[in-house]
């Protein structure tokens, strides 16, 4: 027997891209303070979040319902957490 995925309804789409979209701005200004004043490691982490915020995104537009996986094991994957 096969079950049919549960597909997330339009409030729920709308508020995941949402909080996506917020992460981007967020982590965008992160790299921008980190570049100003010159902390290169600091704007690593912030550029690889950005990085994992555009995954995600295209995971979305890809197929919604999916759960988030992959991006841990790409090579550029540098394990720094949100803020």
């Amino acid at each position: 027997m096969t079950f049919p995925v549960l597909r997330p309804g339009p409030a729920e789409q709308v508020e995941a891209l949402r909080g996506q979209i917020e992460w981007f701005w967020h982590d965008l200004s992160h790299f921008a303070k980190a570049m100003a004043r010159g902390q290169v490691w600091w704007a690593y982490g912030a550029l690889d979040d950005l990085r994992r915020t555009c995954v995600q995104l295209a995971r979305l537009r890809h197929d919604f319902a999916a759960d988030p996986e992959g991006y841990e094991n790409s090579p550029r994957q540098a394990g720094v957490g949100r803020c």
